[in-house]
């Protein structure tokens, strides 16, 4: 059964590589849009602690938490599903989050999808944030009611619970 698996994810782990490079090799660039998922929080922060806790706080909320710990990562987490919010932090390594934001807004119209809503969490002060255009800044550290709210202010009442 083991090698079964192990090839199964061998020949799907082929097929997506041959779909991203093509017959000749050459790159191969998608069309389609991901999927929108309007109950979908992406969370981009490059401090564990951080996002582990909001993680918690949208799940609890009845929201679906999806995690990044670099801006690159998270935009391809984008191509798969496309979430209804994203909070972002604004000094990260590589990409910091007015980079991501522009990236995100570039993405979206690439797309031909609105852009979700994004917070911006900053310990940095609230003025180099506002060159960022983030829908909302939030300013470090942070109160988790202040969660509560923008995650109600933002999107719309989570599934029913079980």
């Amino acid at each position: 059964m083991k090698g079964m698996v192990e090839e199964l994810a061998y020949s799907v782990g082929q097929v997506k590589q041959e779909q991203r490079t093509g017959a000749m090799g050459t790159p191969h660039v998608e069309h389609s849009s991901p999927a929108v998922d309007p109950f979908l929080v992406l969370i981009l922060d490059d401090d564990e602690p951080i996002t582990e806790t909001l993680a918690y706080v949208v799940a609890d909320e009845g929201y679906t938490p999806q995690v990044a710990l670099q801006g690159r990562r998270a935009l391809e987490l984008m191509d798969e599903a496309w979430p209804a919010l994203v909070f972002t932090d604004y000094m990260m390594p590589q990409m910091n989050g007015a980079q991501f934001i522009a990236a995100l807004r570039a993405m979206a119209a690439n797309y031909g999808l609105a852009p979700p809503p994004c917070i911006l969490m900053t310990a940095a002060g609230v003025r180099p944030a506002q060159a960022a255009e983030a829908d909302e800044i939030l300013p470090k550290p942070f109160d988790l009611e202040r969660i509560h709210t923008l995650l109600h202010q933002y999107l719309p009442p989570p599934p029913a619970q079980e």
